[in-house]
Parts: structure tokens; C-alpha cells; sequence
């Protein structure tokens, strides 16, 4: 397994702690763009030993659609959100999003999403047979999230993560208003 990163020569600092997967990070320090266009090519040898390639998000997105054609290698394609679901409707950047989006989904051998939802959004908006979008929701440690004992008296949500529009913090807003005395 190889994580190809946009980072550069720093990121070498990382290897200890991937343990057995190979870091391959941008060496040349290119700007993100010229790296993502040069990808394909400047890891060429990486690539075509490679079983499979997987994306995240639409980040990364075309390099890997131009790789896999370029070395024929199978390609997933997994999103845990739509770029053109928080970008402005009508705006030049949703209508890119909609486009790379809509390339990533067909051009991968299998898409990847995290609801049902997404699933039919993907099927529907961008013509991709359903056999191949899988749902495959973010894991949950179980063991480390649980309820807590009967009797407890703690109340309250915390969210730790980034303030943006795609986390929907205006849906957790929402509903803990509708709880009684749950602070947030």
C-alpha cells in the first residue's frame, strides 16, 4: 500500500508511523496544480504496480481518473460528501465541482459513499450504474463511543472538527435546540 501525498520532502518524517505502507510524497515541492498534472508521470513506476488506486474526495480526483487510464489500474473512488452540495448553486465553482464530480463517479471501476443518500444522489445526478456504488458509512470505535452507565449524570455534545459547510454544524444546531438542556 503507497500513500501518495502533495506534501512535500518533509512529510518523510511520517514513514515511522505508516509503518509497512510506502509515503510517496512530492519530492520536487511542485505547486499542487502542477503536481496534480504531472502525477501520473512522475510516479509512472509506483503506479503501474499498484492493484488498485482510491481516492478521497474529489482532492486528488483527476490525477488519479488520469492515472488509471494512463496505467490501466482499477480505481475507487470514495467521497464522504458532495463539493457541489455546499458550494453556492449556479456558481463557476459549483459548476467545476459538478463536472469533476460527475468525471470521478463514471470514470471509477467503483464509487464509494458514506449514506444511502449520497448513494442515490450519485446514481441519479450522474448516471452511474447502481452495481457500482457501494455505501460504506465512517466507522465508529464502538468501544470507545458508547452510552454511558445508567445513572450518569453528564449531559452534552461536544463536535470537534473543522467549521465547514459541509459538516452541516447548522443541522447539530438545529437539533440539540429541540433537546431540552443538552448543552452543545
Amino acid at each position: 500500500v503507497a500513500l501518495l501525498t502533495y506534501g512535500g520532502p518533509a512529510e518523510r518524517r511520517h514513514r515511522d508511523r505508516v509503518g509497512r505502507l510506502t509515503l510517496l510524497p512530492n519530492e520536487r515541492r511542485l505547486p499542487a496544480l502542477a503536481y496534480e498534472a504531472l502525477l501520473p508521470l512522475l510516479r509512472a513506476r509506483d503506479l503501474r504496480r499498484m492493484t488498485v488506486l482510491k481516492t478521497n474526495q474529489l482532492t486528488g480526483g483527476r490525477a488519479a481518473l488520469r492515472a488509471r487510464r494512463l496505467h490501466r489500474v482499477p480505481l475507487i473512488a470514495r467521497c464522504g460528501y458532495l463539493r457541489s452540495e455546499v458550494e453556492p448553486r449556479g456558481t463557476t465553482r459549483w459548476r467545476l465541482s459538478r463536472l469533476l464530480e460527475r468525471a470521478l463517479f463514471r470514470g471509477a471501476d467503483v464509487a464509494v459513499v458514506t449514506t444511502e443518500r449520497l448513494r442515490e444522489v450519485v446514481v441519479r445526478s450522474y448516471g452511474v450504474e447502481p452495481g457500482r456504488v457501494r455505501v460504506v458509512p465512517n466507522p465508529v470505535d464502538l468501544e470507545l463511543f458508547r452510552p454511558p452507565p445508567e445513572g450518569t449524570e453528564r449531559r452534552g455534545i461536544v463536535y470537534v472538527g473543522r467549521l465547514a459547510s459541509e459538516k452541516r454544524l447548522d443541522l447539530l444546531i438545529d437539533a440539540v435546540a429541540r433537546l431540552d438542556g443538552v448543552p452543545l
